[in-house]
């Protein structure tokens, strides 16, 4: 087996797949190589919820297995990406005196240690309340608020101040669901670290670093969940899960016609438009059954009404949230559309229009590729095609987050004492086991 430190795997789990992917950063740290893919169908996790157990441990292990093979690594920690409804989001802030009570003091200069205890405290807090933290994304400090010295930074480390309050955004969820979904991987063998809100691992691979700064909304679609981020001066300031996405439409078309769910999702797929007001309304066509007994005749136009009618209400859910919490004057740029259920034909133009936004699809992320070494042509075909068709965008997003400069700001405030060139299997490891540690004085 080959051993390379920087060589990581990461999951993500779809409502519809299991999909494992194995890369490691190029030497600059600008480019990612991808030598093995795994991919498992699965109806095991569905909706952010394991609804049966043993098909998504199966359905882990073939995935997992595919890749290892594949990539000639055995691995034994997963980056993961996944999202639920059950997630709690919040933009917070927690604040610390930096020289105490002591009257005329001249300030401190704040060290990593500062920092790391805020966050630990803040972590004890969630977990007296039944909550596990799954990410805690710093966004900015502000020093000496209310002082002529009031200043603002990205990384307070090593400035004087009396006062430091670290603004961040917090991912959390109950903690009988992590303790589940650890549950899962380590009857895989796999320990989990670090875990990614599966839309935050979608926008590093969907959205330019210009976009993040001017202001953008990232909107990914799958078939279960539909994930929304906002960021802005290039941070995040807004995420959610939302419990409506795909498999809603199918479920409005099958009911129309009284069909199955699978017929449903063929003929939104092939026949159906997400904006009606670009169908004729007297064109009508014939489908055949998929068990061949008998013929389905349906308008086209209705068809439409009904899949832009369920896309509406989806979307103004989302826009009625970021309207509640402030966030719709941030995203200058507009939206980026994602997932399998933002391929509908003419949702863009539906968005555009009733909603008043620019709209644009995902789009390959130029900065990964295939690693042909030691892969034979058909595997290369394969990944190649993943790439193109962005099949393993959330996946690869996780790869991408864990060499970006937000992640190893956030690293360094969370484990000042863990070395950083100690690689995957090294430092992740030993950061992996600073939490799985803290986490079970919990459970």
């Amino acid at each position: 087996m080959k051993q390379n430190l920087q060589i990581r795997a990461v999951i993500h789990l779809s409502s519809t797949a299991v999909y494992t992917v194995v890369g490691y950063p190029d030497n600059y740290g600008k480019h990612l190589k991808i030598m093995a893919v795994g991919i498992a169908k699965t109806q095991g996790f569905f909706g952010g919820q394991i609804v049966n157990h043993h098909d998504l441990l199966n359905a882990i292990k073939i995935s997992t297995n595919q890749a290892m093979d594949m990539a000639g690594v055995e691995f034994t920690h997963v980056g993961l990406s996944f999202a639920t409804p059950n997630m709690q989001t919040d933009n917070a802030h927690s604040r610390i005196n930096l020289v105490g009570d002591v009257p005329n003091a001249v300030g401190k200069p704040v060290r990593l240690d500062d920092i790391a205890g805020m966050l630990e405290k803040l972590k004890n807090d969630l977990l007296l309340n039944r909550a596990s933290p799954i990410q805690i994304i710093t966004q900015f400090a502000t020093l000496d608020i209310g002082r002529p010295t009031e200043r603002a930074t990205k990384n307070p480390v090593g400035l004087y101040a009396h006062h430091l309050h670290l603004n961040y955004h917090l991912i959390a969820m109950p903690r009988t669901y992590y303790q589940q979904m650890d549950g899962v991987f380590a009857q895989s063998n796999l320990a989990i670290y670090p875990p990614v809100f599966a839309g935050v691992a979608g926008a590093e691979y969907a959205l330019t670093h210009a976009e993040k700064e001017r202001g953008i909304c990232f909107v990914d679609i799958g078939a279960g969940v539909t994930n929304v981020c906002v960021y802005s001066n290039n941070m995040l300031i807004f995420s959610r899960c939302f419990g409506m996405a795909g498999s809603a439409v199918d479920k409005d078309i099958a009911n129309w016609l009284n069909i199955s769910m699978a017929e449903a999702e063929s003929i939104k797929k092939e026949e159906g438009f997400a904006y009606s007001s670009a169908v004729p309304k007297d064109r009508f066509i014939t489908l055949q059954r998929n068990n061949k007994q008998g013929e389905i005749v349906l308008n086209r136009y209705e068809l439409a009404s009904i899949i832009e009618d369920r896309y509406f209400a989806l979307f103004s859910r989302i826009f009625d949230t970021l309207d509640q919490e402030g966030m719709t004057e941030f995203f200058k740029d507009g939206i980026v559309l994602a997932g399998g259920g933002s391929k509908m034909n003419d949702l863009n133009r539906m968005v555009q229009k009733r909603f008043n936004v620019a709209v644009r699809q995902i789009s390959v992320n130029n900065c990964v590729s295939v690693c042909v070494n030691d892969l034979n042509d058909d595997n290369i075909r394969m990944i190649n095609k993943h790439l193109a068709d962005n099949t393993l965008y959330n996946a690869i997003g996780v790869l991408l987050y864990q060499q970006s400069k937000q992640y190893e700001q956030d690293e360094q405030f969370l484990y000042p004492q863990t070395q950083s060139n100690q690689g995957f299997f090294g430092r992740l490891g030993e950061a992996y086991e600073q939490a799985t540690n803290f986490l079970k004085k919990w459970m």
